[in-house]
């Protein structure tokens, strides 16, 4: 992981989910309330740009109050 950094990369943010991934090409675009968050992770050391970065996702999508639907 340490090299992808020294590439160049400053961020890798991924998808959380409430249940595992469907296949490739079976999701079907819904709002049915997910993502329900990402994972957004940096270099060793980078908690600043972790931070600034969540800061913008929060204020530019909130979602405290957004809760997926449960089974």
């Amino acid at each position: 992981m340490q090299r992808w950094w020294t590439e160049g990369w400053d961020l890798l943010i991924t998808p959380i989910l409430s249940e595992p991934p469907v296949e490739i090409g079976e999701h079907e675009a819904t709002d049915e309330g997910l993502p329900i968050g990402v994972q957004v992770v940096a270099a060793f050391g980078r908690e600043d740009l972790l931070l600034a970065v969540a800061s913008q996702l929060e204020s530019a999508h909130p979602r405290a109050q957004r809760l997926p639907t449960l089974a």
